[in-house]
This record gives structure tokens, C-alpha cells and sequence, in this order.
């Protein structure tokens, strides 16, 4: 099938034996246990074909009183996964890109994850829903591949906001920009 990956998914209302996941096409999903009402884990199996970029999971509780949930761009498949043909570096993206800010929505802290594909100079901001700049996360130059950085809202309102990053190569110059959504809940 392909690369097989364990997973651990976080949330609530999670029933042992009801429960199920769905990540979409070219991504199966080899076992799946409920450890508690807030916590998956499993193992999926990601298929040589399976699309490149950012996916869906669909949160499933068939049944009465069940109901569906769908987390919109909940992780990216990043970087082909290696065949039989040969193994493909997947360490460093073939772009610069905003894997995913998660949990969203959160509670006083989302962690922030995203991938250089050349060193450059990164920049993370939230702005409000009026577009005022209230927090920079990060600045800094940095190395090529993956980073995490986390954001604690303490002080912030719930509401909505926005991440933005900005990436500035320093070898070509080229400057990448992505936005994304963020429900702040306390």
C-alpha cells in the first residue's frame, strides 16, 4: 500500500467500537483504537498516489445521537510517499508552505506548523477579525525543512483571527505568504 504511519487524533465525544475516521482518498486506515473520549490512535497506510497537499478528516459517530465532523486542512500530505522505485527525501518540502495550525478551534494555545524549502527569513503574525496585528509569534531567519511554534492567547477575547506567514528566501528573494483561520474558544 505504501508508507504506514501511526496517528493520534484529539477531540471529544470519541465512542470505543463507534468512532470511525476517514482521511480521504489514497489514505487508509489500518486500526483504529479509542483510548478515551478525547484521544484516537491508529495507524494509516498512505498510498504512493495519494494526493500531495493540505486534507480533510472526517469524524464519524454513526448511530443515535452520533453525528459528523469535519476538520477542513487537519494536516498535509507533504511530499510523495517512497515506492518500491526508491525512497524520496521528505524532510525538507518541495515548497514553502503552512502545513496547519492546530487544535483549531483552541483553547489558550494552537501550535503553528510549516515548512521552508530553502533558508529564508519567517515571520508569524495574528491579526484580529479587523485585521489589527495583536501578536508576532516569530521572526527569525531559519534552516530549511519543518518547524513548529506555538501561540499562547492568554489575554486575547474568543473570536476569530487570522495567522499569517510570511517566508522571504534569502538565496532568491522570493517571498510566500499564507493565511489561515483561527476560532479562539474559552
Amino acid at each position: 500500500m505504501g508508507k504506514r504511519l501511526s496517528v493520534t487524533i484529539t477531540g471529544r465525544g470519541f465512542l470505543p467500537g463507534v468512532t470511525a475516521i476517514d482521511l480521504g482518498e489514497g489514505i487508509n486506515v489500518d486500526s483504529l483504537s479509542v483510548k478515551n473520549p478525547g484521544e484516537i490512535q491508529g495507524t494509516i497506510a498512505i498510498h504512493p498516489d495519494a494526493r500531495v497537499g493540505p486534507r480533510n478528516v472526517i469524524v464519524s459517530n454513526p448511530g443515535p445521537g452520533g453525528g459528523t465532523a469535519m476538520l477542513g486542512d487537519a494536516f498535509s500530505v507533504v511530499a510523495p510517499v517512497p515506492s518500491s522505485a526508491g525512497m524520496i527525501r521528505t524532510d525538507v518540502p518541495d515548497q514553502p508552505l503552512l502545513v496547519g495550525a492546530y487544535p483549531n478551534p483552541f483553547n489558550n494555545a494552537v501550535t503553528v506548523k510549516y515548512g521552508l524549502s530553502e533558508p529564508g527569513m519567517v515571520r508569524i503574525a495574528v491579526r484580529n477579525i479587523l485585521g489589527v496585528e495583536i501578536a508576532e509569534i516569530l521572526k527569525e531567519s531559519q534552516h530549511t525543512g519543518y518547524h513548529t511554534v506555538r501561540w499562547a492567547s492568554s489575554r486575547e477575547p474568543s473570536g476569530i483571527y487570522f495567522l499569517q506567514l510570511v517566508i522571504e528566501s534569502e538565496a532568491s528573494g522570493k517571498r510566500f505568504t499564507a493565511t489561515r483561520k483561527l476560532v479562539l474558544l474559552k
